[in-house]
């Protein structure tokens, strides 16, 4: 009796839903910047709302729109009435079949330019990377390759491979993390990554020393034990991350693990129309945006007490000690 073929195992896929072509605000020098997609948190502030789902959401963009009513002939579950915006606050029922966007005469499947946009893209690793590579090339010495998210950890495998594919060309990588992951997220990607760029606020899920940040102590303490760079980065929320109290803890745990360089930013104010693309309220952030008084002062105490505080230019060395 033959034994059929063996079934050949699935592919490594990841999913984007966004990639920037040229930044100096996420990591060192210039950098290609893939934002991954999914994430296990829902910050109030958060400024990419979109990235939060494990499969990509459908966008309404009605400046876009030409109000044709084509997209309510086609939807399965009749989200979309007359007027495209009604029900979309009901996006559990959404099967993410992009029929809407098929249908739209104002958008195309293939681009985020449309009145109806399904951003996230799914694709081998090595397609992808093929794809950044060219650019890649042209910051071979003055930048590299940052993953971001969403949480770029929560899609471990790929990412442990676009990192591979990224090193053995010799790029430099960077990935950015909000920390709050078990730690063997870490330690899968941790041999790849020439830096990290590290969210750090009290998380009020442990007691360690400082108390207040959990699980993200243990997981800065693990990263500054690597050769690789550690830059701590903290959105400066008023009221909440530029309390006396949490920049004090903020520099403890820095000390205790002996991380010497932090990223201080206010809060993005922008953040308003990814939430209405997904038929969401837009949280409240005016109360929640420091003023440029309140950044320079935390700024200078972090200096203060011998910190390396990054400047807008955000990092333009790609070695530890520079």
């Amino acid at each position: 009796m033959s034994r059929g073929r063996e079934k050949p195992e699935n592919p490594i896929t990841v999913r984007y839903f966004d990639i920037e072509w040229l930044t100096r605000h996420d990591g060192p020098g210039t950098r290609v910047v893939i934002y991954l997609q999914g994430c296990h948190l829902a910050c109030p502030w958060c400024h990419s709302p979109h990235s939060r789902y494990v499969r990509s959401p459908v966008l309404y963009f009605e400046n876009r729109c030409l109000l044709c009513g084509r997209c309510a002939d086609v939807c399965p579950e009749g989200l979309r009435g007359a007027v495209p915006q009604a029900g979309r606050s009901d996006g559990d029922k959404c099967r993410r079949c992009g029929a809407c966007v098929n249908a739209c005469p104002a958008s195309r499947v293939d681009s985020n330019a449309g009145a109806l946009v399904m951003p996230t893209r799914e694709t081998t690793p090595e397609a992808l990377f093929a794809m950044v590579q060219p650019q890649l090339e042209l910051l071979r010495n003055i930048g590299g390759l940052t993953l971001s998210g969403g949480e770029a950890l929560l899609q471990t495998a790929g990412t442990v491979r676009l990192l591979e594919l990224a090193r053995n060309a010799g790029f430099h990588t960077t990935v950015e993390t909000s920390g709050l992951l078990p730690l063997e997220h870490f330690t899968a990607v941790a041999g790849h990554v020439d830096c990290w760029l590290f969210g750090l606020r009290s998380d009020g899920q442990g007691a360690d020393a400082p108390e207040g940040f959990g699980r993200r102590g243990k997981n800065l303490g693990y990263l500054a034990s690597l050769p690789s760079r550690v830059i701590v980065r903290k959105p400066l929320v008023a009221g909440v991350t530029d309390t006396v109290e949490e920049i004090e803890a903020t520099m403890a745990l820095m000390k205790t693990c002996g991380v010497t360089q932090i990223d201080l930013f206010p809060l993005n104010a922008h953040t308003s129309h990814f939430y209405r693309a997904l038929g969401k309220v837009a949280p409240a952030t005016d109360n929640l945006i420091p003023s440029a008084e309140r950044v320079a002062a935390v700024r200078e105490r972090f200096a203060a007490c011998g910190f390396t505080v990054i400047s807008d230019n955000v990092a333009a060395h790609l070695t530890q000690g520079e």
